[in-house]
């Protein structure tokens, strides 16, 4: 589990014919004490990816907005200028939303509903109220 701030917005790609990966840049705060016990802040990013059937979490994956990770944890590795460079990613498993006043609250059961149902299967219930 991760808690962090998405550096710009998600973008989509499409991986096959029913699948599509939205990726994004996850910023992680952290901080720790230097040798005079100085408190020293830092930024960790993440290249975080969610494969899904459709690009209906696109709408709620923008800079800024701060999430909840649960998934697997990797690393990117590659070279860069003859050093080898590893960047950690996470392929997400569940997004959880934390609502601030700046943010349109999305019910967390609401945005994993919506990143496994295909938009053209959800029907309208019939309108059985008693008033």
């Amino acid at each position: 589990m991760i808690k962090g701030h998405i550096g710009q917005d998600a973008v989509s790609h499409k991986i096959s014919e029913d699948r599509v990966a939205i990726s994004f840049n996850l910023a992680v705060d952290e901080s720790y004490k230097d040798a005079s016990g100085n408190k020293v802040p830092r930024t960790k990013w993440f290249k975080c990816t969610r494969f899904t059937k459709n690009e209906s979490l696109l709408q709620y994956l923008k800079k800024g907005v701060e999430i909840i990770l649960i998934g697997k944890a990797g690393s990117d590795a590659y070279v860069k200028e003859g050093n080898a460079i590893h960047s950690p990613t996470i392929t997400i498993e569940e997004i959880e939303w934390i609502a601030t006043r700046k943010e349109p609250f999305v019910p967390n059961h609401v945005a994993q509903a919506a990143a496994e149902v295909p938009a053209n299967a959800i029907t309208a219930p019939e309108d059985d109220l008693p008033f």
